[in-house]
Formats: C-alpha cells, sequence, structure tokens
C-alpha cells in the first residue's frame, strides 16, 4: 500500500513537471547550465518518466553533436 501511494506521488510529480516545463526546453536548460549530457539524461528521464537513451539524443541533437562529438570553432575551421 505504501508503495502504491508512492509511486502514484511520483506520477503526480511527473506530470507536474511536465506541465511547468516541456522536455525539450528542461533539455536546453540543462545544456546551458553546462550539465553533462549523460548526467542530463539520468535526471530527465526520472522526472519525465522517459528512456536515458531519449532523453540523450535529444541533449545531442539540441547540442549540435552527434556520436559524442560536438561542433566547435576548432573543428568548423572558424
Amino acid at each position: 500500500m505504501i508503495l502504491r501511494n508512492y509511486e502514484d506521488e511520483l506520477t503526480s510529480l511527473r506530470r507536474k513537471r511536465q506541465a511547468d516545463v516541456p522536455l525539450n526546453e528542461a533539455v536546453r536548460e540543462g545544456l546551458v547550465a553546462g550539465e553533462p549530457k549523460s548526467a542530463l539524461a539520468k535526471r530527465l528521464s526520472k522526472a519525465y518518466g522517459v528512456s536515458r537513451a531519449k532523453v540523450y539524443g535529444l541533449a545531442l541533437r539540441t547540442s549540435g553533436g552527434c556520436c559524442g562529438q560536438e561542433k566547435s570553432a576548432a573543428s568548423t575551421g572558424t
């Protein structure tokens, strides 16, 4: 019974978080704050109830990186 109440509370908190800040915005905020993509994926996957892979992929697309390589001035020659 206690576990069930805890699960209901977590679901309620996830829904509130999702209503307050969309996942893509939360990813953007984390990246701007300098949070590593892997830590960001772990944290947001728990908060939003989605897979780490989904959040990590979104973080890669948002940051412009692919396969662990981010675009930088050095790599683009600018």
